[in-house]
């Protein structure tokens, strides 16, 4: 008899997390990079996917600071629980010590989070390219591997300019939508800024019983 639908699904998400990580770390070859995650829309289990795949590699002993740079609408700290009304903002814009800051995740010593901060307090500031490039590259000398969670970037100046000034960026865009204009316009605007992308990660994908069985080696006895 197939699996049961549960047990499939848990596979299949962990599968994903292993392909990606593999990805990052094959075409990367190296530490000390920083990496942006942005999405072509809604609901693509961006964040989770992010905090999963950071989790996994610091089993290998990399060093890990997720930043939550999605200055529109995150809810980045009720996932990782741990609320701090400052964070990145406040460290680019207000003068913040990064180092008061960060978070430590409650399992790993070696995983930090910095959380987006009070966005509202600098309404009325600008935020330089430059700033962003020379903080990215300042902290990647910290930590093995720097992830920079973004808004959708369609239309989103800031999530852009922030991948663009990334060493990568990776696009999770939702099986219905991944090969419509939707993703289009989401790839397009990032090219245009000149960002180094990565790649695509399909999220909600129904895999058939033949993908399964290539997957997973099939049926169990």
């Amino acid at each position: 008899m197939f699996r049961k639908k549960t047990d499939e699904n848990r596979e299949i998400l962990l599968q994903s997390f292993y392909n990606l990580e593999d990805k990052i770390t094959e075409k990367i070859g190296k530490s000390n990079v920083s990496i942006a995650f942005t999405a072509s829309s809604k609901d693509t289990q961006k964040e989770e996917n992010i905090v999963n795949i950071a989790r996994h590699l610091v089993e290998d002993g990399n060093n890990i600071l997720i930043i939550d740079a999605n200055l529109r609408d995150s809810d980045f700290d009720l996932l990782i629980k741990k609320p701090n009304d400052r964070g990145f903002i406040d460290v680019i814009l207000g003068g913040y010590d990064i180092d008061s800051l960060v978070e430590t995740d409650d399992e790993f010593d070696n995983l930090v989070y910095l959380n987006v901060g009070k966005v509202i307090d600098y309404a009325d500031k600008f935020l330089e390219p430059k700033i962003i490039k020379n903080f990215l590259k300042d902290i990647s000398n910290i930590y093995d591997y720097v992830f920079m969670n973004l808004s959708e970037n369609t239309d989103i100046a800031e999530a852009n300019m922030f991948a663009a000034n990334a060493d990568y960026c990776v696009v999770f865009a939702k099986d219905e939508l991944s090969f419509t204009k939707t993703t289009q316009k989401s790839m397009e605007q990032l090219e245009k800024a000149n960002a180094n992308i990565l790649g695509i990660v399909i999220t909600g994908y129904e895999y058939g019983e033949d993908e399964l069985d290539d997957l997973f080696g099939g049926y169990d006895e």
